[in-house]
């Protein structure tokens, strides 16, 4: 397992210094289609809701290609969302080499350097992207969907402020993670992973409303 893992991150290291976008774009569209093959899945075996509801649905695999397709469409513009809050926040543990006896105090203030420029990444990333992130999936996931500007509006309405109020209590100590201890190559897939889940109840939500 140890060796698929070095050779499946090699092969992914490799793809990403030559074609970042596409390599993020097709790792993320894996992700998403994860996400929501869970989701169905949970929805598969839960019981249904009153004795008019059939306990019988089938697998919606248009629906997967819709999720699919936006997984794929939206890692690019993660990924530049990424690198701006690098350049906007940026620190680095090899700007400065202290003596033996200043390596202490340095290590001390470095550390507080860079917990305050993640913090900053993390605020602005919660404040700035995660609204209009959400934004972004409801509405293309509604335009997929092939509703009209009424329908979306009736899913933002319902869907929208319960997701944005989830998010802040899973995702700020997730991006804190992310943007402290990763580097800029792994973060797309990073979040991407620990958001199967995420995307699952977004998934799931998307699913429950309105239709």
């Amino acid at each position: 397992m140890a060796h698929i893992f070095v050779l499946a991150n090699r092969f992914y290291s490799t793809k990403f210094q030559s074609h970042p976008s596409i390599t993020l774009a097709f790792t993320n569209a894996g992700l998403a289609a994860t996400s929501d093959i869970l989701a169905q899945l949970i929805t598969l075996h839960r019981p249904p809701k009153s004795q008019s509801e059939t306990s019988y649905q089938p697998f919606d695999f248009i629906r997967l290609g819709r999720f699919t397709t936006y997984g794929f469409s939206i890692a690019p513009i993660i990924h530049t969302w990424f690198t701006f809050l690098d350049k906007r926040f940026p620190f680095n543990n090899n700007d400065i080499r202290p003596s033996s006896s200043q390596k202490r105090l340095f290590n001390k203030k470095n550390l507080i350097g860079q917990n305050q420029m993640v913090l900053k990444r993390v605020l602005l990333d919660q404040i700035g992207f995660a609204p209009f992130g959400l934004f972004l999936f409801f509405g293309s996931i509604g335009i997929l969907e092939g509703k009209d500007f009424k329908g979306i509006k009736q899913k933002f309405e319902e869907a929208y402020l319960p997701a944005l109020k989830t998010n802040y209590t899973v995702w700020p100590l997730v991006q804190f993670v992310n943007f402290k201890f990763l580097p800029l190559r792994y973060r797309v897939p990073f979040v991407s992973s620990v958001g199967v889940l995420w995307t699952a109840y977004l998934s799931l939500l998307n699913s429950t409303t309105t239709n």
